[in-house]
């Protein structure tokens, strides 16, 4: 009986160990290109209704709300151009957040390379798990729903075994931000500065234009900013350099690599 067990355990750890060896798109590195929210969405929160999306420069931010119980909860997905600048990203976004996430370090939720999660600061019911896959970060996050961490762990579950809404290629198509152009960079109190982003996407997507502290007229394009030069919008000290840093994201959810610009305030 114990050859038994020992023969099927010996089966079942191969079987295991042959998942994460063959690749489903060859040999090489993997790289995800595309993750299609809304057959994410149908395949796992199906009476959820995608309320509202949003880009930002760590990803895309989907909000959905099941209106029959009220339980809602938030998504959000970045895809970059390397496994190093996921975890850049995730570094930085960690690093922004009021309270630290702590690492699963010894992977007892099983879920990602690598895998944090942390209560909300001011609901002890909220809890978030953030984990990154290949080049991938994600972050799910819900003060109402119980079931946040299977759903974590059934998304990079899927995504290993490259399900329907995933898309994996040996390759990254990021969009590329090319230039970034201002109508000044020596600025003096009670100016406007204009600031158009230039980019393109390798896929032809629509892009979405992301950065902080910058003001978007409804006359302007999608791409263009504006700095108003007042003190209510700018971090003291008033007077210096100010950096702002410009993402793109296209509607497979990949974030470019972040370009700067520097204005002087004299």
């Amino acid at each position: 009986m114990k050859v038994k067990s020992l023969s099927l355990l010996i089966i079942v750890l191969s079987l295991i160990s042959c998942e994460k060896v063959i690749s489903p798109i060859g040999d090489g590195e993997i790289f995800i290109t595309e993750v299609n929210f809304e057959k994410l969405r149908k395949k796992h929160l199906s009476n959820f209704d995608l309320v509202r999306k949003r880009g930002k420069w760590c990803g895309r931010e989907y909000f959905l709300k099941n209106f029959n119980d009220s339980t809602s909860l938030y998504i959000t997905i970045g895809i970059f151009s390397s496994y190093d600048k996921t975890s850049l990203t995730v570094d930085k976004y960690n690093g922004s957040i009021w309270i630290m996430p702590q690492e699963d370090t010894v992977g007892v939720f099983g879920i990602g390379e690598k895998c944090w999660w942390m209560p909300a600061p001011f609901s002890p019911d909220t809890v978030s798990y953030l984990f990154i896959r290949y080049n991938s970060f994600f972050i799910v996050n819900s003060h109402t729903y119980s079931s946040i961490q299977d759903l974590a762990r059934a998304i990079d579950r899927d995504i290993i075994n490259n399900a329907e809404y995933v898309e994996l290629s040996n390759k990254t198509s990021v969009p590329i931000i090319n230039s970034i152009k201002t109508s000044k960079q020596l600025v003096s109190e009670g100016d406007t500065v204009k600031i158009s982003v230039q980019a393109n996407d390798p896929n032809n997507e629509t892009l979405e234009y992301i950065t902080t502290g910058l003001m978007h007229f409804e006359s302007d394009p999608e791409n263009v900013f504006n700095l108003v030069i007042l003190r209510d919008y700018i971090p003291e000290p008033f007077i210096g350099l100010h950096k702002y840093e410009f993402t793109v994201i296209n509607e497979s959810n990949e974030v470019s690599d972040e370009m700067e610009i520097k204005i002087e305030i004299q």
